[in-house]
């Protein structure tokens, strides 16, 4: 009977203890281990974003000359895409590029200021005469100049000897609208 007890103690013994080690490993190992691994986690994410910073430093030497670098292209993007729709402007840059492409503008014909995509658009409708050199430098100009400008539609006839009769669509935008 002092044996059977003694069995008995020693498979309740290691029962409890085997019942003691899988609660301390649900309940204080696999927490430890998870909130170790988020912590890893936060630590690689933090080496590699100083990497990506050394990296971004690493290839401007000189943060002032990128700084300007930096400013001169908001400057230009800011007058590609304008806050206001300044249509006369606009239509200027056009009587420019039509002298410089010596092109001949026969109408200008403004449309309405309407939302579109987070922007303002205008329709704008050219018409023009000259040959058809002259019209692509002039639709060149346009494309390269200070403004955003989308062709929209595009149509012609001949004229004469060399001379090519274009109405073209236009849209330029703004930030905001009238």
């Amino acid at each position: 009977m002092i044996l059977y007890r003694r069995k008995y103690v020693f498979f309740l013994s290691c029962a409890l203890l085997v019942g003691v080690a899988l609660a301390f490993h649900q309940f204080v190992h696999l927490p430890q281990r998870a909130a170790l691994e988020e912590k890893q986690q936060q630590t690689a994410d933090m080496e590699r974003q100083i990497r990506e910073a050394k990296a971004f430093f690493a290839q401007r030497e000189d943060p002032a000359a990128y700084a300007k670098a930096l400013a001169a292209r908001r400057e230009r993007n800011e007058r590609l895409l304008p806050p206001s729709m300044e249509t006369s402007d606009f239509l200027g840059d056009i009587e420019a590029g039509a002298a410089l492409s010596g092109v001949r503008v026969t109408g200008v014909k403004p449309g309405k200021v309407a939302p579109e995509g987070g922007l303002f658009q205008q329709k704008i409708e050219v018409s023009t005469e000259g040959d058809y050199f002259q019209i692509l430098d002039f639709l060149s100009r346009l494309e390269q100049g200070q403004r955003f400008v989308t062709v929209e539609r595009l149509s012609g006839s001949a004229r004469g000897q060399g001379v090519f009769a274009c109405q073209i669509g236009l849209l330029i935008y703004a930030t905001k609208g009238p």
